[in-house]
């Protein structure tokens, strides 16, 4: 089988076939709280002029991946991309509120700068302390896993989903899927509008956005 290729004819994709491809899961598109570098969790930040771009960039390509559904957060940063892969694809949407990311509750809004530290020191030290106003990781971890085991399930059953939803839920996607180390929740994952290819039994690839500044 040749490789897949993007729109210019440029290698895309690190799957052989698209029989290996068991599922999609794409990071949702800049939003306002991305461009003000904000600790964002379960707060509404609708997309910027660039996380525009992107969600209409992203649907035709994870369409060429050939979904039979799209998952989606119900956060609107997820659910615009999320809308415009299922209507390229010509498949039906569903908002599964498992994709939700960790509510980080008074954390959210303030620079990521301040705000990350205190995140990491939580979720990996005391994770089943809350975080300030929100939630713990162990409650959040539960939510994400269930999320996860529903996906398997559409897999297992001959699916391919795409999924969208957020950097927090794509950084654990090793230790949901396959029950992988736990990783730290604030280092690492796709860039918006970036994706994650799940090929073969435990391998994962990302990949890089769907449109340039």
């Amino acid at each position: 089988h040749g490789k897949w290729r993007d729109e210019n004819g440029r290698k895309d994709f690190s799957v052989k076939s698209r029989s290996q491809l068991k599922a999609i899961f794409v990071r949702h598109s800049e939003s306002t709280g991305n461009a003000a570098d904000l600790v964002k969790g379960t707060s509404e930040y609708p997309l910027d002029a660039k996380g525009k771009r992107e969600s209409q960039a992203i649907g035709p390509r994870i369409a060429r991946f050939k979904p039979t559904v799209v998952i989606t957060s119900p956060l609107s940063r997820a659910k615009e991309p999320a809308k415009q892969i299922a209507k390229a694809a010509g498949v039906k949407l569903k908002v599964d509120r498992g994709l939700l990311p960790q509510d980080f509750g008074t954390l959210e809004g303030t620079p990521r700068k301040t705000g990350e530290p205190k995140i990491r020191r939580l979720a990996m030290r005391t994770p089943d302390k809350k975080m300030p106003g929100g939630e713990s990781t162990t409650a959040w971890d539960g939510k994400a896993s269930r999320a996860m085991r529903r996906v398997k399930r559409i897999v297992s059953n001959g699916g391919r989903p795409a999924v969208v939803t957020h950097s927090r839920n794509l950084r654990e996607l090793s230790h949901h899927l396959f029950g992988g180390k736990f990783k730290d929740p604030t280092r690492g994952g796709p860039e918006p509008s970036g994706f994650v290819t799940w090929s073969g039994k435990k391998k994962l690839v990302i990949h890089k956005g769907a449109a340039k500044s």
